[in-house]
């Protein structure tokens, strides 16, 4: 196995133990908003559209690193990245996920 598909799988475990642990854990935080529904809502949203976003990322990562395409690599980077966008806190995990991704593509 080359250094680049050891990097993807990596950055592919990374990412799928980053959604297994932190999803349910930003869901279980909702318990200190209870006093305020609106919040609290919009708080749930927020957290289904980032790991629906990193759900996607994910599969295209895994299919990128299975079937050495690097193009399925290309749309997971953009997928982590525009995760961002609704919860802004998992910048420090996705954003140098995204960059050991782009640089080891680039390669």
């Amino acid at each position: 196995m080359s250094n680049k598909r050891k990097w993807l799988l990596a950055v592919s475990i990374v990412l799928s133990l980053y959604l297994v642990i932190s999803i349910p854990y930003y869901l279980s935080e909702t318990s200190l908003l209870d006093r305020f529904p609106v919040i609290a809502a919009i708080y749930l949203l927020l957290i289904a559209i980032h790991g629906a976003v990193i759900l996607l990322a994910l599969l295209f990562q895994w299919l990128g690193f299975g079937l050495k395409k690097p193009g399925f690599n290309g749309v997971a980077n953009f997928l982590m990245i525009l995760s961002i966008l609704p919860f802004f806190p998992s910048i420090v995990v996705l954003l140098p996920l995204s960059i050991i991704n782009a640089i080891v593509r680039r390669e």
